[in-house]
């Protein structure tokens, strides 16, 4: 992880959880999440998908996280983040 926005910033201080600033994905997920990002990000690079989002619980309030590919030289070059207080919907 390269960058956290404020909103990102506020919700790991919700979950009581350090940034994951620099850190690895593995060091931030579950082995169960690790599953699921690993598929994704394969989807990703085989061009399945085009985003994905999800809704979570945390502290009683309601986020969603967007995960955008993005490529660089029509290769997979990573995925961007996005956290969003309340539903998109």
């Amino acid at each position: 992880m390269i960058y956290i926005n404020e909103k990102g910033r506020q919700l790991f201080k919700m979950m009581k959880r350090e940034t994951s600033l620099g850190k690895d994905l593995n060091e931030c997920h579950q082995p169960e999440t690790m599953e699921k990002l690993r598929l994704l990000y394969q989807a990703y690079r085989e061009r399945k998908k085009t985003m994905d989002y999800s809704v979570t619980d945390i502290s009683g309030l309601k986020f969603t996280i967007v995960n955008v590919p993005f490529y660089e030289n029509d290769e997979f070059g990573g995925v961007v983040v996005f956290f969003f207080e309340g539903t998109l919907g």
